[in-house]
C-alpha cells in the first residue's frame, strides 16, 4: 500500500499541488488522468 498525507509540490514558487491525499492499495490498478501541466506526471515521478 502507497499511502500519501498532504504532499506538495512547487516548480519555480508556483504551487503545482498542496495538500494532496492518495491511497492507493496493493494488487488494485489506478490511473491519473489531468490537463498537460496539471501536475499528474510530477505525483506519479514521486510516487515512483
Amino acid at each position: 500500500m502507497i499511502d500519501i498525507q498532504g504532499l506538495e509540490k512547487k516548480f519555480n514558487d508556483r504551487a503545482i499541488f498542496s495538500g494532496l491525499n492518495l491511497k492507493l492499495e496493493k494488487g488494485k490498478v489506478y490511473a491519473l488522468i489531468g490537463k498537460s501541466g496539471s501536475g499528474d506526471n510530477a505525483i506519479m515521478m514521486i510516487v515512483q
